[in-house]
């Protein structure tokens, strides 16, 4: 059989049992991941079609949700999962998971969390989730850290951002991705005393950032950055979470590597590099972007 016939057969077990509830979802979501790792099913010929499959099958189990209970949070680890064991391979597709990802992250956001002593390894692939035990306990939420980690990679792509603006809300995602960035630095999915991971998202931060930008600037700039002819079109709220999540990245005490020891210092530097250099460039590209040169007559009236 060649691997087309073998996704053909694959792909009619999983759409055979898209009826599937309860604790059946589980193992639905374990046998996309399986697939997603399974060598037949890298092949050029086949990995399109897999990638395509894999969107509309995770779409019911996550993202946005009116109930959000224990089942919700255990399928939408195992969706990041799926995605996680494709993601390597995934180019501008990547860009699909975007809304979901924010979506669940917001949701998340709402459910208490409660200090515990156990830790569930990240991004598991079978069901019950492995756990150990720790030493202290941690207010964090596994589902939490691993959308962080998907989203970072999905918006830090070498390859422009990519929204079909037929099928989402270009302005809605970026402006919920937008502010799921916001929580990230400001230490509402993990600890602030996690430095190595809050700092690489500081980096991870502005490359996202810097690709947003070129959205906003060069493949939507009638809507985002318009003339001066224009300007009353201009999306100002969008532009507002721009700059609000730069200057939180920017404003951040774990970037102020010269009040740090040395030690402490150098392991930043060898991190993230001197990231506010970075921001403070995209800051000025972005803000003249969006500027217009003052007419001379409104220029002799300020003079």
């Amino acid at each position: 059989m060649t691997p087309s016939e073998v996704l053909d057969i694959a792909t009619d077990l999983l759409d055979a049992s898209a009826h599937a509830s309860g604790r059946i979802v589980y193992h639905r979501l374990i046998l996309m991941i399986q697939y997603s790792k399974l060598e037949v099913f890298k092949a050029p010929e086949t990995r399109t079609t897999l990638v395509a499959n894999t969107f509309r099958w995770l779409a019911p189990y996550w993202g946005d949700a009116a109930n959000i209970d224990d089942q919700w949070r255990d399928q939408v680890r195992l969706c990041c999962s799926v995605v996680a064991a494709q993601m390597e391979e995934l180019g501008e597709e990547s860009c699909q998971y975007v809304p979901k990802l924010v979506e669940s992250y917001i949701a998340l956001q709402k459910l208490k969390r409660t200090p515990k002593r156990e830790f569930s390894l990240l991004f598991p692939n079978v069901y019950p989730f492995p756990t150990k035990p720790i030493q202290n306990a941690v207010d964090v939420d596994e589902a939490v850290l691993e959308i962080s980690a998907l989203l970072a990679a999905a918006l830090t792509s070498d390859r422009k951002l990519y929204f079909d603006a037929t099928q989402v809300d270009v302005t809605n995602v970026l402006t919920q991705a937008l502010k799921v960035e916001q929580s990230i630095l400001s230490c509402e999915a993990f600890p602030a005393s996690w430095l190595s991971l809050l700092v690489s998202h500081h980096k991870y931060s502005i490359t996202a950032l810097e690709r947003i930008s070129q959205v906003l600037i060069e493949t939507l700039p009638d809507i985002y950055a318009p003339d001066t002819s224009e300007a009353l079109d201009f999306d100002t709220d969008i532009w507002h979470a721009f700059f609000n999540t730069l200057f939180t990245a920017l404003s951040s005490p774990a970037l102020t590597m010269e009040t740090f020891p040395e030690q402490k210092r150098r392991a930043i530097w060898k991190i993230a590099g001197d990231v506010r250099e970075l921001g403070a460039n995209l800051l000025k590209k972005s803000w003249d972007a969006i500027g217009w040169d003052t007419e001379a007559d409104a220029k002799k009236m300020h003079v």
